[in-house]
């Protein structure tokens, strides 16, 4: 069970949640899907999971059992928009353009949303629950503590979309003290999600608190470059962006301790499928609930790609999944793995081990895919990834895949021993069942801002894998002579101008 997350349908009228944006017409609702919850089998989903939209911060104190310490103090803050009251930990700004367009339009900030006063509480192991109020906070740059604020709207004048001009823009980081006194982030969340405005606080009259939304699907061709000025925060950031942003571009700037992300949203397939009740004997250790008393359904299951067995559970499970998606969500968010969880690597912990910050940044519209760094191949001097998903997209047409993987260049030279200048990528796809060359696909490798990028386009599924190589010509230098001038000549094949003969 640990290797599930259950999902159970709990009605909260309070809560807002959204669910993923179908690919339809620019003014349609985000579907939800038709399949649902049977008596006769389990309902199995592979998708995101779902953003809520009144996330609210908090910070709690734990019991611990150390010699030194007797509290463990974490947070997870909201991130607001910078001003007077925040310099850091905040977002800079938000912006917004068509592809075709050149000029960037600037998102002013909108309502904000009602956060209901009643503390959240998590249950423990012995049966109390552990209580949190949410809150907002100023934050402290001193023991690295971020400030946080309520969650709001962003407005687009000259992008909107079917539901209106609101689009939700959440930064969250998490974070925990491990040095007594100093906190560190272990989790970092970017998103943005179209809405429509439904309802305000509805416990004050004029309150312009947001209640209820609606998702709606983004514009066609729209990419957001968004600014987060880190601060003091800066150097705490550290392992790996991972997510659903297409054609992603990623710049930390240490001189003004800020990140920017850019990108368009990713259209992904959500898949579905039923395993049968009762289950086949081997999955007898998977599936161990009834139907519920309540409705008589059998409980679903949602997989996330997030979680590090993700694309395992959907080659255990593929047989019961449906060859073509049953819809399309299109969803533009980042989230960062700490080094301690993603970079488990040798190859790259050697390259790694004595370096701060973000190391590498990997985005794939694949239904399945694991939140860790590729995987270092030192006797072929190649890296290595597997994505899955459907074969079909929900309209019949071949689900065509891509993968973006974006590495810092002092670390590709680490691995690759080599200096960048003139090196060569081969960007391979091997299908599912391990025969090479049977994929066509799009790559291509750029440089910009420290980042070597490699990118493939085009490939199909079930199960593929990606291999990234990279091959540096060797250079040589001959020395020319011409009566007593001397020339030194660099190439690949160099050779002498006319007139002058080789030394």
């Amino acid at each position: 069970m640990n290797t599930l997350f259950k999902f159970i349908a709990t009605a909260i009228a309070l809560a807002v949640s959204f669910s993923p944006i179908a690919l339809a017409e620019e003014n349609t609702l985000a579907p939800v899907g038709v399949d649902k919850p049977r008596n006769d089998a389990y309902l199995l989903k592979f998708q995101d999971s779902a953003v809520t939209a009144n996330t609210s911060g908090y910070q709690k104190e734990s019991p611990i059992q150390t010699l030194n310490r007797t509290l463990s103090k974490s947070y997870k803050a909201v991130l607001p928009n910078c001003g007077v009251d925040y310099t850091f930990g905040c977002i800079e700004t938000i912006e917004v353009k068509n592809l075709s367009d050149s000029q960037w339009e600037m998102l002013t900030p909108g309502d904000k949303f009602w956060n209901h006063p009643i503390a959240a509480t998590s249950p423990q192991s012995d049966g109390t629950r552990d209580e949190y109020q949410w809150s907002t906070w100023n934050g402290d740059s001193k023991i690295g503590l971020p400030p946080s604020g309520k969650v709001q709207v962003f407005n687009s004048i000259k992008n909107p979309h079917g539901g209106g001009a609101a689009y939700v823009v959440k930064s969250i980081i998490s974070g925990n003290d491990v040095f007594e006194g100093k906190f560190s982030i272990n989790q970092f969340n970017l998103s943005v999600i179209p809405v429509k405005i439904l309802r305000y606080d509805p416990s004050t009259i004029g309150s312009r608190e947001i209640f209820s939304v609606e998702n709606y699907r983004f514009p066609k061709n729209l990419e957001f470059r968004i600014t987060i000025r880190l601060g003091e925060l800066y150097s705490q950031l550290n392992g790996w962006f991972f997510g659903r942003v297409e054609n992603a571009e990623i710049d930390l700037n240490s001189k003004s301790q800020t990140l920017i992300v850019r990108g368009a949203p990713s259209v992904t397939p959500v898949q579905t499928g039923y395993m049968p009740y009762p289950v086949p004997e081997r999955f007898k250790d998977s599936f161990l609930s009834t139907p519920n008393s309540f409705n008589g359904n059998l409980s679903s299951y949602i997989f996330s790609p997030t979680t590090s067995d993700a694309v395992n559970n959907w080659l255990k499970y593929r047989e019961y999944l449906n060859p073509d998606a049953s819809y399309e969500s299109e969803v533009w968010q980042i989230d960062a793995a700490p080094k301690s969880f993603a970079e488990r690597d040798r190859g790259f912990e050697a390259c790694t081990s004595n370096q701060s910050g973000v190391t590498g940044l990997l985005t794939t519209n694949a239904t399945a895919y694991v939140p860790k760094p590729p995987t270092w191949n030192a006797k072929e001097s190649s890296l290595s990834y597997q994505v899955a998903g459907p074969e079909l997209l929900s309209d019949g047409k071949k689900n065509l895949g891509n993968y973006l993987l974006a590495l810092r260049t002092d670390v590709a030279s680490c691995l690759w021993k080599s200096d960048l200048k003139n090196a060569k990528a081969t960007v391979e796809v091997t299908n599912g069942d391990g025969s090479a060359g049977a994929q066509l696909a799009t790559t291509t490798m750029s440089q910009r801002n420290g980042w070597l990028y490699f990118s493939a386009s085009g490939f199909h599924f079930s199960a593929p894998t990606i291999k990234v190589k990279l091959n540096s010509e060797k250079i040589f230098k001959i020395t020319c002579l011409k009566g007593k001038t001397k020339k030194i000549v660099t190439g690949t094949n160099p050779k002498c101008p006319s007139g002058y003969k080789k030394s």
